[in-house]
């Protein structure tokens, strides 16, 4: 009978464990996502890249991540405050021409390669959450050891500046800069 009992409590524990890391997960996806749709304030596009024709901010999700589903809502609470913007996914080896933002889900480096020559040095700001991706010049990259809903991040102002996008000063200063 004590036996049954630890094994029943070690499977409770167990699970309470599995479902607080995954609502832990939710929440920094979440923190994730709102800090992408955010960082729409701080850049500056060229003149006439800053949305697609009818006016909305597409953002391309490439690869699996939780941040993908968080990202969809964050654009549909941002979409409510006034800016259309739109979250479209698709595969490593897809076009990407005519996005403003792609955020890079896959921490594979050969996709990676992919996906930054299909963007090639058009103004498409590129976001990632995998570790060093700023070295390989995606322009931000939010790192691991965000906690909760504060975010750290990297900016690769060389990339930015190649694919003629500015980022406000506010948000540098928040940066580790590459």
């Amino acid at each position: 009978m004590a036996r049954r009992t630890v094994v029943s409590l070690v499977i409770m524990v167990s699970l309470l464990a599995m479902a607080y890391s995954e609502k832990g997960w939710a929440v920094e996806a979440s923190a994730k996502a709102d800090f992408i749709i955010k960082l729409i304030d701080f850049v500056e596009w060229p003149a006439g890249k800053g949305t697609d024709a009818g006016g909305s901010v597409v953002i391309a999700c490439v690869g699996e991540s939780p941040v993908n589903a968080a990202l969809v809502d964050a654009a549909t609470k941002k979409s409510a405050e006034g800016l259309k913007v739109t979250v479209k996914t698709v595969a490593p080896g897809d076009p990407l021409a005519g996005f403003q933002m792609v955020f890079i889900g896959t921490c594979d480096k050969a996709d990676l390669a992919k996906i930054m020559k299909a963007v090639g040095t058009a103004p498409t700001l590129t976001i990632s959450n995998c570790t060093n991706f700023a070295r390989f010049g995606v322009m931000v990259n939010i790192l691991d050891e965000s906690e909760g809903s504060k975010v750290k991040f990297e900016v690769n102002t060389l990339t930015v500046k190649e694919a003629g996008l500015k980022i406000g000063a506010q948000l540098l200063k928040l940066a580790t800069v590459i």
